[in-house]
């Protein structure tokens, strides 16, 4: 059997061994050229053959770690103020929530339930949202803490 054969011919034919040769030498061509960039660079004798990569950022200074931190803290400071505000806000619709509620029943008269059901439902709601708020923010400074310590 030839190479123009149809067929199960032989596997290692004279094209696959040439074409594997030739991937071989563009192989060792690619290496041969990588090592001596790497010796131009001087890289190969300090780092035992290892890849070269870019240099190590340098440390920040003493000035940006401070700098840093301050912006840390002044965006912790903030979102305690911000969640602050929001519970002062749920507590006053609570409250108000809560006077409307005796405002109605002391107004009403005629016995209907719905009215003072959904008012009832919606205390019921927001006293949840208040505890929801408050165990958020244990969490939030909780997982600050841990932040900040690692």
């Amino acid at each position: 059997m030839g190479k123009g054969s149809r067929g199960l011919g032989p596997s290692d034919t004279d094209a696959q061994r040439a074409a594997r040769a030739r991937k071989e030498r563009e192989r060792s061509y690619g290496l041969q050229v990588e090592r001596q960039a790497m010796r131009e660079a001087g890289g190969e004798g300090r780092h035992h053959g290892k890849e070269m990569g870019p240099p190590p950022p340098p440390p920040p200074s003493q000035e940006i770690l401070l700098a840093r931190e301050r912006r840390q803290k002044a965006l912790a400071y903030a979102r305690e103020i911000e969640e602050q505000k929001r519970q002062q806000q749920l507590q006053a619709r609570i409250e108000a929530e809560a006077c409307e509620k005796a405002q109605f029943g002391a107004n009403s008269t005629d016995g209907s339930a719905s009215p003072s059901e959904l008012s009832e439902r919606e205390y019921h709601l927001m006293n949840m949202l208040l505890v929801h708020e408050q165990n958020k923010m244990a969490v939030e400074s909780i997982r600050r803490i841990y932040e900040n310590g690692s």
